[in-house]
């Protein structure tokens, strides 16, 4: 499930769900791929253009402001991060969760460099 869904929207959801597969005979096994997260000791706007700019020969970047606003990186592959001028960080793919804490420390590290 993504987007803006109340938790009242994702219950009933899960509800449907779970009576779908009564019938399958497989079980309903969910798990959470995404984390949020705000960079919290950036102070000014992480400047997204010279973050590209500084990682540029790394193929797993791409910054393009005109289609999606947010700085997209793929250094931890098969996650993908995405970070946006407001200092919020979506990262999304398997183990996501597990990994949050270490890329939020690799992200403040990166932010201090450039």
């Amino acid at each position: 499930m993504m987007g803006k869904l109340s938790f009242e929207t994702a219950v009933s959801t899960i509800d449907s769900l779970s009576d779908i597969y009564l019938f399958i005979d497989e079980p309903l096994h969910l798990v959470s791929q995404t984390v949020v997260f705000n960079l919290d000791k950036v102070y000014i706007p992480p400047n997204l253009y010279k973050i590209a700019h500084e990682l540029n020969t790394d193929r797993n970047v791409l910054y393009e402001p005109e289609i999606f606003p947010a700085l997209s990186l793929y250094h931890f592959k098969p996650i993908h991060i995405n970070v946006f001028t407001s200092g919020k960080v979506v990262v999304l793919g398997k183990d996501a969760l597990q990994s949050a804490h270490h890329i939020k420390n690799w992200l403040h590290c990166l932010l201090c460099i450039v």
